[in-house]
């Protein structure tokens, strides 16, 4: 069979693979291009292709075969695919189907074929988003180098967390002075660089340790500029040159020195493409046929093996007028103040109920929301739902997260508004088991739509200003939950039984 064939059957079966799996290309193709931190892996799939494309020489006196490896490797992908749809992660989706591609070149072209694009098809993996979580822990870093800098040049200031006083104001390194595009612009450009341009392992390491901290400091070097105009200037002004700067000309001059630098350090010197010196017999079994066919049709077969996942109309829901409790615990008082401590917003919930409590001189806000059924637009853990409002953003490195109270997990959040600060706790249960992460979420989900039941979810949030020591909130909240037995209703409490819901608070 000719090359032309072997690319007309890899067309067919790529076709067919997209197709099948339509949503995880269409929700890929949505990250890459709206979320910035991503944007990298637009350019990734044409710079694979452009790499192949470099590689004709050799490729055109490759002999290809069809490969049972290519057949398996498909396989392995389309489970990888199923268990992404069941528990609804989408990274091992977006995986899965870079390893399918990877499957189908193997099995149309075979392996001779595939070792000659190796690179280029493992640098289409760098399209799959993933590394989000990292802004925290550059944010928090960002802030420590700038504290550090201040420390030694002996500048006046103040800090707590991720937030810097100056004589100018007070200012926050926010999630998006973490540098994780920076971050992953300046790696990816590394990876590159580490094939292209270097020959010895060691070199190639080199580099993309540089490619990794270069653009950690540099980003800190930007955040101590802006806060240098800021304090010559005024914060507006500081704003609109971090936005020309970070956006246009900082990350360009930083990409490029990192070019000239690895060219400068390079151990690769100009070679010609080398050809292929062994053809391989273009026979093939029916067996391998056949085992071609299979992969192309795996992908396909796949999707009848997912009960899709129950969603709901997009509804963002305040906080009602109908209370959680009717009759506050001893010692506690039920406030009917309609102003609020904060404002959380829950996506597709059923129904929301909040109180405010008071005890002695602190008030604090519960607020309970209930959602009939989980699906992708509706989750306990998603982007969307705000403990306290938009207006309120996290501060990074303050809170205990994950912590335990009567063998129920909650997760602690220090929040910020302008100068106001607030701590959360929040619960999440799906059908009464509860859960601390959305991982955890979307396992419990699994378990349910593989019994064909319905996942039921639940939050419930105590929430207080900090005007004090916040381990006295803490205390608090401990306490008011102490209120109520550990076996029991919490939401049967003053008649406000809602859907028999259960927390663990002895």
């Amino acid at each position: 069979m000719t090359m032309q064939r072997h690319i007309q059957l890899f067309s067919v079966a790529l076709l067919l693979l997209l197709v099948s799996w339509h949503a995880t290309v269409f929700h890929l193709a949505s990250i890459v291009w709206s979320i910035d931190v991503f944007s990298h892996g637009i350019i990734v799939p044409f710079v694979s292709l452009a790499l192949i494309w470099s590689r004709r020489v050799t490729l055109s006196v490759i002999k290809p075969v069809f490969s049972v490896l290519g057949t398996g490797l498909v396989l392995a992908a389309s489970i990888i695919w199923l268990v992404g749809e069941l528990v609804d992660i989408a990274l091992f989706s977006h995986l899965a189907l870079v390893i399918a591609i990877n499957g189908l070149v193997m099995a149309v072209f075979g392996l001779q074929f595939y070792r000659a694009v190796l690179f280029p098809m493992l640098f289409l993996f760098l399209v799959v988003p993933f590394g989000y979580e990292l802004v925290g822990p550059l944010q928090t870093t960002t802030a420590k180098l700038v504290i550090g800098v201040l420390d030694l040049i002996g500048a006046e200031y103040e800090a707590d967390g991720v937030l810097i006083k100056l004589p100018s104001g007070l200012y926050e390194v926010a999630e998006a002075c973490a540098g994780v595009k920076f971050l992953f612009t300046s790696v990816v450009t590394g990876i590159l660089l580490a094939h292209l341009v270097f020959n010895n392992w060691r070199y190639r390491l080199f580099i993309l340790f540089v490619s990794a901290l270069l653009p950690i400091l540099a980003n800190a070097l930007r955040v101590l500029g802006i806060l240098a105009i800021a304090e010559m200037t005024d914060a507006s002004f500081a704003k609109d040159v971090d936005h020309i700067v970070y956006g246009w000309v900082f990350l360009s001059i930083v990409l490029f020195s990192l070019i000239a630098f690895a060219y400068k350090i390079s151990d690769k010197s100009p070679e010609t493409i080398p050809l292929a010196n062994e053809t391989v017999s273009s026979s093939a079994s029916s067996s391998n046929i056949l085992a071609v066919g299979i992969a192309s049709f795996l992908p396909l077969s796949t999707v009848f093996f997912v009960q899709p996942l129950g969603t709901e109309e997009y509804r963002e829901n305040i906080i009602q007028v109908a209370p959680l409790f009717e009759a506050a615990p001893d010692r506690y008082r039920i406030l009917t103040d309609t102003s609020t401590i904060s404002n959380p917003g829950f996506v597709g919930a059923s129904d929301v109920r909040a109180s405010m409590v008071r005890r002695g001189g602190h008030v604090f806000l519960a607020t309970f929301a209930h959602f009939d059924r989980l699906g992708q637009s509706t989750r306990l853990i998603r982007p969307g739902n705000t403990l306290a409002g938009p207006s309120w953003a996290p501060m990074r490195g303050m809170a205990d997260a994950d912590v335990e109270r009567c063998e129920t997990a909650y997760t602690e959040s220090i929040l910020r508004n302008q100068g106001k600060r607030m701590v959360s706790w929040a619960f999440y249960f799906v059908n009464g088991e509860p859960v601390t992460s959305g991982l955890n979420e979307k396992l419990e989900t699994a378990v349910a739509r593989l019994k064909r039941e319905q996942a039921a979810g639940e939050i419930f949030i105590l929430s207080a200003p900090i005007d004090g020591d916040i381990d006295t909130i803490r205390d608090l909240f401990t306490d008011f939950l102490s209120t109520f037995s550990s076996d029991g209703l919490l939401w049967a409490s003053g008649g406000a039984n809602v859907r028999d819901s259960i927390i663990c608070a002895g």
